[in-house]
């Protein structure tokens, strides 16, 4: 749990490639954040944060270039470009893509 009561949902995972160039592109990653109510053991919704990261199209490394609140061990990041690193490695670097997992 965050020290501000709330929780990044890290299993789903939205992501939207923002800007290409002939070198790199730019992905934004969003999930929603949700504060647990214990007296109700139920999750309430506060909405969607967001972070970016690239992706260099020649090695396929990635860098965190806007960090997303609350993912201060960087779970979200990393699922994320994960996603996108074996997009690139199958030959392709998509528009949209999405991480679920569970």
């Amino acid at each position: 749990m965050q020290t501000d009561d709330s929780d990044l949902d890290w299993m789903d995972i939205g992501i939207r490639k923002e800007a290409e160039t002939d070198r790199a592109c730019i992905y934004l990653f969003i999930c929603k954040r949700y504060r647990r109510r214990v007296d109700h053991k139920r999750l309430e919704d506060l909405g969607h944060v967001t972070g970016k990261f690239t992706i260099d199209k020649r090695t396929g490394a990635t860098s965190l270039i806007e960090p997303m609140p609350g993912d201060a061990k960087a779970h979200v990041y990393v699922r994320a470009s994960h996603k996108i690193i074996k997009c690139w490695a199958a030959g392709e670097l998509p528009d949209s893509a999405v991480y679920c997992a569970g």
